[in-house]
Parts: structure tokens; C-alpha cells; sequence
């Protein structure tokens, strides 16, 4: 409601004018930070050891590698999404990485900020403009990490619980 306190002061009339609509998200959904946070964390990491062994076919060590180094060696956007279609072929794109448990622990969560995106990687979503402006929010917060975490069927929380 801070717009609404913003628009008052220069048009008093807005709020006739003015329907707020909610975003359609019920962030209660989402609220997978029930306990301490170090509990969350670790419910985190079992759940993704547990869709790192029914979805073993996530990138490895060595292909994230492979592709970084290809990477510093492209010189044009073309050339970028040439390397990108060539190793989207070599692993399963809705597997986790296989080592996102060693990913999740270089995290200092009491220190290190974290941007959790949770939803579909569409362009209308906007996640594009987030990674787009990392170089330079990270000249600015070098501790920032970016968690992409996709839809909520797709990342069911629920495995390995009762």
C-alpha cells in the first residue's frame, strides 16, 4: 500500500480510480521455513539428496567444468547458444545438478545473501532480467547467491516425509 500513499499526496482522487488485484500467489504455499532455519536448511539438502537419486542424470562436476571453460572461449551470442544446445544434449534439464547438496553447504546462511526464485522458468516471470543484472548486483553484494527452484509439482517437498 505504499503507492497508494505515494499517489495520494499528488492525486488524492487515485483510490476512486485505483483496484488493487491480488498476484494470484498464496505465499503459504511456499512456507517451507516452518521450523529453525537450520532445520529448513537440512530438510532442504535431504530432499535434494533424495531427487538427486530418483533424477540421477543432472549435470556433473565435470560438465559444469567442460562448459565454463568452452565458455570463456566464445566470443558471440550465437556462438553462447550454439555451447548451451550442445550441453542442454548431454544431461537431463529437469534433474538437479549432482552435486547441489556440496552447492547448498558453500552457502554461509547466516552471512551470504540468498534470492530464492520459485516458479516456472518463463519470460514472463521475469527471471531472465534477475540473472540478467547478477554482474552487477554482485559488484555490489559479492555474497549473494541465486537459488532457482522450480515450480512447486515439479519440487515436492514432501519426499522422504510421512
Amino acid at each position: 500500500m505504499e503507492a497508494l500513499t505515494f499517489f495520494e499526496n499528488i492525486a488524492p482522487e487515485i483510490e476512486e480510480k485505483l483496484k488493487i488485484i491480488p498476484a494470484g500467489v498464496d505465499i503459504d504455499l511456499f512456507n517451507i521455513l516452518g521450523n529453525s532455519k537450520q532445520d529448513s536448511i537440512e530438510r532442504l539438502k535431504s530432499v535434494m539428496k533424495e531427487r538427486v537419486k530418483l533424477l540421477p542424470n543432472g549435470k556433473t562436476i565435470e560438465q559444469k567444468g567442460e562448459f565454463l571453460s568452452e565458455l570463456e572461449q566464445t566470443y558471440s551470442v550465437a556462438d553462447v547458444d550454439k555451447l548451451v544446445s550442445i550441453y542442454n544434449e548431454k544431461y537431463e534439464q529437469g534433474h538437479p545438478d549432482q552435486d547441489i547438496v556440496e552447492m547448498l553447504d558453500r552457502i554461509d546462511w547466516e552471512r551470504d545473501r540468498v534470492v530464492l526464485f520459485v516458479g516456472k522458468y518463463l519470460w514472463t516471470k521475469g527471471i531472465q532480467l534477475v540473472i540478467g543484472a547478477l554482474p552487477f548486483i554482485l559488484k555490489y553484494i559479492p555474497n549473494l547467491h541465486l537459488l532457482l527452484v522450480p515450480c512447486p509439482r515439479c519440487f515436492d517437498l514432501s519426499i522422504g516425509n510421512s
